[in-house]
């Protein structure tokens, strides 16, 4: 999948999953600040992420603070790095 779907679908998960429809959401918007998603809601949403791009990310890649596009990047990265693997 390309980056740029890559970070489009990981913004639309995130709207749909905490119903953060009429929220301003942005690849710059901060998961913490901006969401208000705390360290157990990335737990929760890894599991999201894990079952739409097969990648399994760790507690330690979902440090706050990040961004969407941040965590949107981190997601591409994973899955490529899968598909690499093969």
């Amino acid at each position: 999948m390309e980056w740029q779907l890559v970070r489009e679908r990981v913004s639309e998960l995130l709207i749909v999953h905490f119903g953060l429809i009429g929220k301003q959401v942005t690849f710059a918007s901060r998961l913490d600040e901006d969401l208000a998603l705390d360290s157990l809601d990335l737990v929760e949403f890894a599991m999201v992420l894990r079952d739409q791009f097969q990648v399994d990310l760790s507690i330690e890649m979902l440090r706050l603070p990040y961004t969407v596009g941040d965590l949107a990047d981190l997601v591409a990265a994973a899955s490529a790095e899968q598909r690499e693997k093969g």
